[in-house]
């Protein structure tokens, strides 16, 4: 399992590393002015990255007889995203930005890290339970 985690952890740091290359060249490409969002655009993947990165390292599920703890180690690391978004998000939409705009922008962006995070973290999932199902 611990392989398996590794390998969890480098794949994601590579997928989401080649995504915040796409995501800062896009940024700084606009046509238009892009809104301030506080961070660098490269900035806000690597501190989102990290969280998540830390999250899913919490909520791995060992192999364990009872379903209870493999259940408290998906809400710790689902703990860690709200606080680590939370963390990012909302002294800088409160205290720094002050547009309505720059606040939404902020939070879209947080939003679809998160999502792709959860996507790639779903995947791995389901390819690891089938992989766990073949025999032999």
């Amino acid at each position: 399992m611990k392989t398996s985690k590794a390998f969890f952890l480098f794949g994601y740091a590579l997928f989401m590393a080649v995504f915040a290359g796409i995501f800062s060249l896009v940024w700084y490409h606009w046509p238009l002015p892009a809104p301030d969002i506080f961070y660098r655009p490269w900035q806000l993947s690597v501190i989102l990255v990290v969280v998540f990165g830390v999250s899913f390292l919490v909520s791995f599920s060992r192999r364990e007889k009872a379903g209870s703890p493999s259940l408290n180690r998906y809400l710790a690391g689902s703990a860690v995203r709200a606080a680590g978004v939370l963390a990012v998000v909302l002294p800088v939409a409160y205290l720094c930005l002050e547009t309505k705009q720059q606040r939404v922008a902020l939070v879209l962006c947080v939003l679809f890290f998160y999502l792709l995070s959860m996507m790639y973290y779903l995947v791995w999932s389901v390819w690891a339970a089938r992989k766990n199902e073949r025999p032999g």
